[in-house]
């Protein structure tokens, strides 16, 4: 599975967020557990991998191929935050409301280790001055891209969500919410998965479209989020349904293929 694929599971979440905070019941450990697991393996991967690029760079060790190996690492890592954000401030909200204290440490954790991946990862870009500056011009317009992203799907959630420690710039978020709300004040589901869809993938397709090394665990990642989640809640979205959550299977070949199936219906 490819980051571009994270984030528009992350645009999913955001628009079917605010049914879920109110509606789902507890959540199941088997699934928390999941995301835990394979976020806690990938950031180890990111980890190994930044840490020895640096060694290498540190050393003298500067190659063209070393950086495009090391790039896509660092593009994960920014796509992926978005998915982990939003997810987080989706699974605490959730906790809140009802009373609960067992999800929120979890996905709090993940997204601790997560931003640690993301300072490592900007070390990396802005120590990056011996490469073409337009090679690192792209990755760091996609970090910026990631940002603004995250904040767009936060708004999503916004007024039913607290987004203040997921938030990239709350003030932009806020501007977002009011864009989104129509007369109502509320969002247009619908109307607000057509728009996002469409944005998402003109976006993040194309700088985004080399394979991950880590498609195996972002596959895992996925599922174990997606299960979290009552098949009814996707209708919003026209893509997520049930006939798509009742084939959902917990090995990581079974869920790779479903959801690449999935992300390619339009």
């Amino acid at each position: 599975m490819r980051a571009s694929d994270l984030v528009e599971i992350a645009a999913a979440l955001a628009v079917n967020g605010r049914a879920f905070i109110r509606g789902q019941g507890r959540l199941s450990d088997t699934h928390i557990h999941e995301y835990w697991s394979a976020s806690k393996a990938r950031h180890e991967r990111w980890t190994r991998a930044l840490t020895e690029y640096q060694r290498r760079t540190g050393r003298g060790t500067r190659m063209a191929q070393s950086w495009s190996r090391i790039s896509v690492v660092m593009e994960e890592v920014f796509t992926g935050e978005i998915l982990t954000r939003v997810w987080t401030a989706i699974a605490c909200e959730h906790d809140r409301r009802h009373g609960l204290s067992y999800v929120s440490p979890v996905v709090r954790s993940a997204l601790i280790a997560h931003l640690e991946a993301r300072n490592r990862a900007l070390s990396v870009l802005f120590d990056a001055d011996d490469y073409d500056l337009d090679e690192v011009l792209v990755v760091n317009r996609l970090r910026c891209r990631s940002e603004r992203w995250t904040d767009v799907l936060l708004a999503q959630l916004v007024p039913e969500c607290d987004i203040t420690d997921y938030a990239f710039d709350i003030k932009r978020v806020l501007d977002f919410a009011d864009d989104f709300s129509g007369d109502s004040g509320v969002p247009d589901s619908d109307q607000a998965w057509r728009i996002l869809e469409a944005s998402l993938k003109s976006a993040f397709r194309t700088d985004t479209a080399r394979q991950s090394t880590n498609a195996d665990l972002n596959a895992q990642i996925a599922s174990a989020i997606l299960s979290c989640f009552r098949p009814d809640l996707w209708d919003a979205t026209g893509v997520l349904t049930s006939l798509w959550m009742e084939r959902m299977s917990y090995t990581t070949s079974g869920t790779q293929a479903m959801i690449d199936e999935l992300l390619a219906v339009d």
